[in-house]
This record gives C-alpha cells, structure tokens and sequence, in this order.
C-alpha cells in the first residue's frame, strides 16, 4: 500500500512540475497566478509576466522565463511548483455585423444626440476577448441628415478592436443661426448671469456653438437651450 502511493505522489509531481499544461482566460495580460493556481489572489499571483497572446491565439510560456521574470522582480522561486511550459490560450467570441450593430446602437444614439439614429449598418465581423464589451464611438462631433460613417471601438478584457459602422440619421433643424442675438446664461454653483451675445454658428437644441458677448466682444462657447438662449458652464 506504501509503495503504490509513493508511486502515485511521484507520477503526480511529474505531471505538475515536468508536464505541458494549458490555461485560457479574458485578459490581456499574463499573471503568475495563471502558471501557479495555488498563488490566485494573491499579491505573487498578481505578478506580471508579459503580454498575453490575442483572441484565439495562444503562446507557450516556459519555467525559465517564468524565473527570470521573479528573479527581476527580486522574488524567490522557492516552494513554487512551476511546470516546464504552459500553454496560454485567450478565448474568443466571434461576432456578425448584424451583432455587433445591436449591440453598438445605444452607444451609438449617445454619441449622435440630438440626431436620431435611423439605421446602423456594420459589414464586417470581429473576433473580441470573452468579457464584458464596451463601445466607444468615433464620430462627427456635428452629424447632418443622411449616411455617415463612425468608427466602433470594440474594448473587451482581452484588447480593442476597430470596425467601422454606417449610420443613417435624422438630425433636428437649427434653432439658432449664425448672426442672432441670443441670450448668453453663465452659471457659476448658485449663481447666474445673463449677457446679450451674437451667435457666430447656427446650432440645434444641445450643440455647442461660438457666441460673441456683447458688449465686451469677448467669444465664448455656449449650450444650445432653445431659439434665443445658449448657455456657458465653467
């Protein structure tokens, strides 16, 4: 009975310590704690060993590398049972144009208001770290009626990828145009003060335009309210 669980102990040492083992995760850095599970949540576990590969990719990670890495963060590598090579995989989420479109849109009618948002078109489909996803969108600052294009930055644990989008929009007609007198609001905490100012842009309800105050000619960058008042915040 001794002998057959000396045997086992030691086929089991050899798996840990001289074997090719694997490990996939969503971020897009590798940790010890990957190499060494025993080490997960801890302050060594944390310690970083390098880039990890991108979605669906996977590299290998040797113990000699793995030892160099302790050795110049100036920590031990004794009692640790680190395995001749891992292989570090990311896994992947593949998605449609059509998907990403759906998933895209609120982001999209954010960075777009006080346009309305008709049609979100997206070609091409992108492999994405699992995780959560967040879209950040690249457009113009102010879009008019009709097609434009966007640019989706597509953000997941495991990295950014770039797709771009064609949106149709219908924007709201211009409420101020470019030479009206307006009433300029300045608020500062509790505080409010009125100037008349001339609109040097025509804008819709929310956009920011160029005013001139009068009567110090000062030029100022004001919030469309409505059709004779905009609006500074410091």
């Amino acid at each position: 009975m001794t002998r057959t669980l000396f045997t086992l102990l030691s086929f089991a040492l050899v798996l840990a310590v001289g074997a090719t083992t694997s490990a996939a995760s969503a971020q897009d850095r590798i940790r010890l704690a990957e190499i060494v599970p025993a080490l997960a949540g801890s302050e060594l576990g944390a310690i970083d060993l390098g880039p990890a590969p991108p979605p669906g990719a996977s590299r290998v990670m040797r113990r000699a590398e793995v030892l160099e890495t302790l050795a110049r963060a100036g920590r031990s590598a004794t009692g640790l049972v680190i395995p001749r090579e891992v292989r570090i995989a990311r896994r992947a989420v593949r998605l449609s144009g059509d998907e990403i479109a759906a998933r895209a849109r609120d982001a999209i009618e954010e960075a777009l208001s006080p346009c309305a948002v008709e049609s979100v078109a997206v070609t091409s489909s992108a492999t994405l770290g699992e995780g959560e996803l967040d879209v950040h969108v690249n457009g113009p600052a102010r879009p008019n009626d009709g097609p434009t294009i966007v640019m989706l930055d597509l953000a997941t644990p495991g990295g950014t990828t770039h797709v771009p989008a064609r949106v149709e929009v219908r924007c709201p007609e211009a409420v101020v145009t470019s030479g009206a007198e307006v009433t300029v609001v300045v608020r500062s905490g509790n505080v409010r003060v009125t100037a008349t100012g001339v609109s040097r842009q025509s804008g819709r309800v929310g956009d920011e335009v160029r005013v001139r105050v009068e009567p110090t000619g000062a030029l100022v960058t004001a919030r469309v309210i409505d059709v004779a008042t905009v609006e500074v915040r410091p």
